[in-house]
């Protein structure tokens, strides 16, 4: 099996058209929206997923928690997308932290789709940045790409 790098008949999920964010609700502790396919469904390796759930929470001063699940999802197949707690613990909101009291910021666009980005703000830091790129989120795979600082300089 050749991998899909090295194969050049292989789909280019990043000529997907992405998704576009809408619905934007401010909460306590970060925000929701809905993300919504940019265009036409391009089926790289599986189904493209249409409608997703966007949820950003700033957990504590120095967490961030960033979900991207499909908005509709059945209980036969929610394990699938989103893992229970009892397999892995999800931290929780401390109760106080908010994007304005966080040492991290959460950053979006939906130009030319939606992308996101993530930087420390007492060193400016980038931790993750999906800027330049699309998501690709389908029943079979799932593309989340983030640009790699250069360390070596």
């Amino acid at each position: 099996m050749t991998p899909t790098i090295y194969d050049p008949a292989a789909p280019d999920s990043q000529s997907c058209p992405g998704y576009v964010a809408s619905n934007i609700v401010d909460t306590a502790s970060g925000l929701a929206a809905d993300l919504t396919i940019a265009g036409p469904d391009c089926s790289a390796f599986g189904n493209d997923i249409a409608d997703l759930t966007l949820e950003v929470q700033y957990q504590t001063q120095q967490r961030l928690s960033v979900k991207i699940y499909p908005k509709y999802i059945a209980t036969s197949n929610s394990t699938r997308y989103i893992l229970p707690s009892s397999i892995v613990p999800a931290p929780q909101w401390d109760g106080q932290t908010s994007a304005a009291s966080s040492d991290l910021n959460f950053t979006w666009t939906n130009d030319p789709s939606f992308q996101f980005k993530i930087n420390r703000l007492s060193t400016g830091e980038e931790l993750f940045s999906t800027y330049g790129h699309v998501i690709v989120f389908e029943d079979q795979y799932l593309e989340l790409v983030t640009n790699m600082i250069d360390v070596s300089r």
